[in-house]
């Protein structure tokens, strides 16, 4: 059985990065194949710095954020070390380039697998001074699967242009990325996140029974621009559809507009979106897996986040799912989204992911060495 080597964003806070490397995994482990996460985790991303990190303030104000910070912040760890340990297949960790070097990886085939791993500003390879996201301790058989610019430019493109040119083949998730790819001379090809790569049945095997037994609305807001929106909507639609609002809360204490709001465990987070009468969300993998579970949603303002959001609903025909004031919400709650026409879209889109993988499968099987 060949061994397949994936390094992704595995060991961060955030459901959807931990389930994009599961998903990539567990396709690659469908196909016949012997796939694991390469365990790399950065400084940033050291339990260390998860449990201590602050920002750079004095030393006082420091301890009482860390201080203030650290129940929750080992709660929250917990819910992803759990869902790693049980459902991620894992190298020993690397750190460093230097323990690449020491500690030699002899998989066949290597992949940088989805998520933001091209964002320069969220790889730390400048500040890290390690190539690992784009698989410069790898001789052979290089590919990326779904991977982000997480913008629509390339920074420090020098040296990082030289390490994609040692890629036999590349797949980005958006097309502003295959632009990118493009203005430095390199070509790729737009693939759909691997969470979609995976259907409903697939996740039905971890997520169990049903978790909240009341009709609901499900708010998940990673990026916290516009919660007065999220609450002001939410409530709107909750009365309209009478609904339970329930929110995906990373603080201490429940919002008294919420009538439930607690932080999941990564089998939960999937439960609840599976089970959700609609959702309200500003994050990608919130949108990925409300197309996944042909869920009824909106889509809000988020900022940073918003070239990815608007892209994916765009590849679905959804763009006006992306709501700015209430009344393009109140308009969108009336227009409900038909699931047919975007089941027809992900399965071709799935079909042509799929020979893309299939492609860089082929080459690492016709490698005799």
């Amino acid at each position: 059985m060949k061994q397949i080597g994936i390094v992704t964003y595995h060991k961060v806070r955030n459901y959807g990065s931990v389930l994009q490397s599961y998903a990539l995994m567990r396709v690659l482990q469908k196909k016949g194949y012997d796939a694991q996460i390469i365990n790399y985790v950065p400084f940033p991303h050291s339990t260390k710095e998860e449990y201590f990190g602050a920002p750079n303030v004095n030393i006082l104000k420091k301890i009482i954020y860390i201080v203030g910070a650290l129940p929750l912040r080992i709660k929250v760890s917990r819910r992803y070390r759990l869902f790693r340990k049980k459902y991620l297949t894992l190298t020993r960790e690397y750190t460093c380039t230097e323990d690449f070097k020491k500690y030699p990886l002899k998989f066949n085939g290597y992949f940088t697998g989805s998520d933001q791993t091209f964002n320069t500003r969220y790889n730390y390879t400048k500040l890290t001074g390690c190539y690992a996201y784009y698989l410069d301790f790898a001789s052979k058989n290089k590919f990326s699967y779904a991977a982000s610019f997480g913008e629509d430019r390339l920074e420090g493109k020098e040296d990082i242009i030289e390490k994609l040119k040692d890629y036999e083949l590349i797949s980005v998730r958006e097309g502003s990325g295959v632009k990118v790819l493009e203005e430095v001379g390199l070509s790729g090809e737009q693939v759909i996140d691997p969470t979609l790569l995976l259907n409903e049945d697939d996740y039905k095997e971890i997520f169990g029974k049903r978790l909240i037994k009341e009709n609901y609305l499900l708010i998940y807001e990673p990026q916290r621009q516009n919660a007065e929106k999220f609450k002001n909507y939410a409530i709107n639609i909750a009365r309209k559809f009478g609904l339970k609002i329930v929110k995906v809360h990373k603080e201490y204490f429940k919002p008294n507009w919420c009538d439930k709001a607690f932080y999941p465990s990564v089998n939960q987070w999937l439960n609840l979106f599976y089970y959700a009468d609609y959702v309200l969300t500003n994050s990608f993998h919130g949108i990925a897996f409300c197309l996944n579970f042909s869920k009824q949603f909106i889509a809000i303002n988020a900022n940073s986040a918003n070239n990815r959001v608007v892209e994916v609903l765009e590849l679905f025909g959804l763009k006006n799912r992306f709501v700015e004031n209430i009344d393009e919400c109140n308009k969108m709650v009336e227009t409900p989204i038909d699931y047919e026409l975007c089941k027809e879209r992900l399965s071709f889109l799935r079909k042509k992911s799929n020979l893309f993988l299939d492609k860089c499968l082929r080459i690492i099987d016709n490698d005799k060495n």
